[in-house]
């Protein structure tokens, strides 16, 4: 009598796991800038809210403030003063400056060497070229931080140079 075994050969697995191997160093690039498109997304989201919430807040009152706690936008995280930390986001509410940043992956705001979005929400003299309610996005030089940038702005973007780097602003 023979005995016949079932199962899978250890080529067999070998073969197996290195495709799977494969398909995830294909696919975990990919999931990663979608991470980001998305991060992204939700910062263009919450300086656009913050701009509009200290509108608001200039009408009602008379002037602007420097403090998020006045402004009536919950954050999730900590927020002190004109900063706030949001996830992987430091934003910075520059009321004289009229615009609102969000500086991906920083410790402190303004980081100057990191992706940063700004909101213009006030005609003010600090980026006289920019209209309200624009959006700039300022790769820093990052390949991958300028195809973000791109893909937001979108083909209509102009490309101007703001905080000290070349970027894109559109409406």
């Amino acid at each position: 009598m023979k005995t016949v075994y079932k199962g899978f050969t250890l080529i067999e697995l070998l073969v197996v796991v290195l495709i799977i191997g494969i398909l995830a160093a294909i696919a975990l690039p990919q999931y990663q800038k979608a991470v980001l498109r998305s991060r992204a997304a939700e910062a263009l989201t919450n300086v656009r809210a913050i701009g509009n919430a200290e509108n608001a807040y200039t009408l009602e009152t008379g002037g602007p403030t420097f403090n998020f706690s006045d402004l009536g936008v919950t954050m999730n995280d900590s927020c002190t003063g004109a900063a706030c930390k949001v996830g992987k986001w430091f934003y910075n509410l520059d009321a004289p400056g009229g615009h609102v940043s969000a500086y991906y992956d920083a410790t402190t705001a303004p980081d100057q060497t990191k992706l940063t979005i700004v909101y213009k929400f006030q005609e003010t003299s600090q980026y006289p070229d920019w209209h309200i309610g624009e959006f700039g996005c300022a790769p820093r030089g990052n390949a991958d931080w300028t195809k973000l940038c791109q893909y937001l702005a979108g083909p209509n973007a102009r490309t101007q140079t703001f905080s000290g780097s070349t970027g894109y602003v559109w409406k």
